[in-house]
């Protein structure tokens, strides 16, 4: 019943509401979910930065890389701005990031990869925040001033 209650609530700004389980079951779900996104969008920087590093063209690295297994909607957000020098593509900030991790670090087993892999970004984004970049989005970590 409470479903029903909250979908009439949540339609006029959700394009899908799905029922994932018992109370809470929906906000796990929400967390796995900003896990993969968050990752992805993490793997696409830092695949950038080590192609910059290694002095591969980011026009072409993007050609190839999203016509293969790591196309993704965080890909195709990311590297056409930067290309462009544009680095305001994925609009979640440093501090949301890590607010995020916090949730996924206080369920996430810390013996499973998964808890492995919240913990080394939970590291990589304090110490972002810890610059002084709390503020900014996290495709802003491929500006060159940045470096």
């Amino acid at each position: 019943e409470d479903f029903n209650d909250v979908s009439k609530v949540l339609k006029p700004c959700c394009q899908t509401i799905e029922r994932m389980g018992n109370i809470g079951s929906g906000t796990k779900a929400k967390l796995v979910s900003n896990f993969l996104a968050l990752g992805t969008a993490t793997l696409v920087v830092e695949a950038m930065k080590a192609a910059r590093d290694f002095g591969v063209d980011w026009e072409k690295f993007y050609n190839l890389a999203s016509r293969g297994a790591g196309r993704s909607m965080s890909l195709d957000r990311i590297a056409p701005k930067a290309i462009k020098g544009e680095y305001d593509s994925y609009a979640f900030s440093v501090k949301n990031t890590l607010k995020d991790l916090s949730y996924m670090g206080e369920i996430f087993d810390d013996e499973q990869d998964y808890g492995k892999i919240t913990r080394l970004l939970t590291y990589i984004y304090r110490s972002r925040s810890d610059a002084g970049e709390g503020e900014e989005f996290i495709s802003k970590r491929l500006d060159p001033d940045k470096l």
